[in-house]
């Protein structure tokens, strides 16, 4: 929430360019506009925060084995509203939850989520959201492709959103998880199928959700890019009725 020193700064800024603006002529030397504006410094006004991360206050230790961080102080110093799961150097792979392809999708034993949960319960300390990507971190070779059938990769994911909603196989019943379906299947480092086939993932693994718990949130593509891939992927959602709650993406620079 802004400051009241800091509102009334944004209050003069904005009658600065108006005064400007108001007085500019055009080739007839008429004003292009006039305008009045009533300021009620009383009100509070509230701005979309936009404080979020990726990963979490646990350090994944990546390429250092030996390094173990713990930010979760730093973390709520900062006031980090949202956390995105990606990139926890595996902890967060669908292979690493559900190691055994050919395993039985409905029996605990089938799951490891010993280091997940280490990590989503240091999150669900900060963030007032986690945002939940089902999928692959990057990787070299890339893992680009489910490591099981479609069918079981949204049985697993379903099983997954009962072990942090539902307090299935000894799990937590959070309420406020973000579930994404992938991460930029828009580029082969992440997806080598078509864009048909990851729409049939997403259409899966979202009605997958829904039938576990109605109150899930779902959504996706989270391209790289690709706007194309975007418009038919929202096309595909329409089209089969396909559950979306909400829809991401990512913005890169070209430098």
């Amino acid at each position: 929430m802004l400051s009241r020193h800091l509102y009334l700064l944004l209050v003069v800024a904005l009658l600065t360019i108006l005064l400007v603006l108001a007085t500019f002529k055009n080739k007839q030397g008429e004003a292009v506009f006039k305008a009045s504006i009533n300021v009620d410094p009383s009100v509070k006004l509230k701005f979309k925060d936009l404080r979020g991360v990726n990963c979490g206050p646990l350090s994944p230790r990546g390429w250092n084995k030996n390094l173990s961080l713990n930010l979760t102080q730093r973390y709520l110093e900062l006031g980090i509203k949202v956390i995105r799961f990606h990139d926890l150097y595996g902890a967060d792979d669908l292979d690493t939850i559900f190691p055994d392809p050919n395993a039985d999708p409905d029996q605990p034993s089938s799951y490891n989520f010993k280091e997940l949960d280490k990590h989503v319960l240091a999150a669900m300390k900060v963030a007032d959201v986690l945002i939940f990507r089902i999928g692959y971190d990057w990787h070299d070779p890339p893992k680009n492709w489910p490591h099981m059938g479609m069918d079981v990769a949204a049985q697993v994911a379903a099983h997954i959103v009962m072990h942090y909603t539902q307090g299935w196989a000894n799990g937590y019943c959070f309420r406020n998880i973000l579930w994404e379906v992938w991460n930029e299947p828009d580029i082969d480092r992440f997806w080598n199928g078509t864009a048909e086939k990851y729409f049939q993932l997403y259409d899966k693994v979202a009605r997958a959700i829904k039938r576990v718990n109605s109150e899930a949130k779902v959504g996706g593509p989270t391209i790289a890019y690709n706007l194309e891939f975007l418009d038919n992927f929202l096309n595909y959602t329409r089209t089969y009725g396909v559950p979306i709650d909400f829809v991401s993406w990512h913005i890169y620079t070209h430098n």
